[in-house]
């Protein structure tokens, strides 16, 4: 039996386009990293032309959303990064890159930081951060063998 490629959580990168255009910044500190895509359906109700009690719905697929959560060790450069990108409200290009043991995937879009947090407990461990990022506009999808 050949057993498949699989990921390691450690190859899955989320990252930031810095000042520099097509320069990104890996979001230093995140332990725990996560791309979700999903599809809205849209819901029309239809009535039949000859039976006004006959009512279907005529549903679509709508477009594609993806969110990006991350959490892990609070890190200045981290900490830094997610604040100046929440405090200027734009839209940043993200990368969000995956090695399979077969090659890189990276998703690419522009992006919003809807939220941050940053906390720490009073005795022995580092503090923390998360943050939440989602998509706007259209993302691709590439992937390098």
């Amino acid at each position: 039996m050949t057993l498949p490629a699989t990921s390691s959580g450690r190859y899955v990168l989320v990252k930031v386009e810095t000042a520099t255009p097509g320069t990104y910044a890996t979001i230093c500190g995140f332990k725990d990293r996560s791309l979700k895509a999903s599809r809205s359906s849209v819901d029309t109700s239809v009535q039949d032309c000859d039976d006004s009690d006959i009512v279907v719905v005529d549903r679509d697929v709508g477009p594609i959303s993806y969110e990006i959560s991350g959490s892990g060790v609070a890190t200045a450069a981290g900490l830094t990064l997610l604040a100046t990108w929440f405090e200027s409200g734009a839209p940043k290009s993200v990368k969000v890159e995956s090695n399979s043991g077969t090659g890189w995937t990276t998703w690419t879009g522009d992006a919003l930081l809807t939220s941050y947090e940053f906390g720490g407990q009073i005795e022995g461990e580092k503090a923390t951060i998360s943050a939440t990022i989602v998509s706007t506009g259209a993302w691709t999808r590439t992937t390098n063998a």
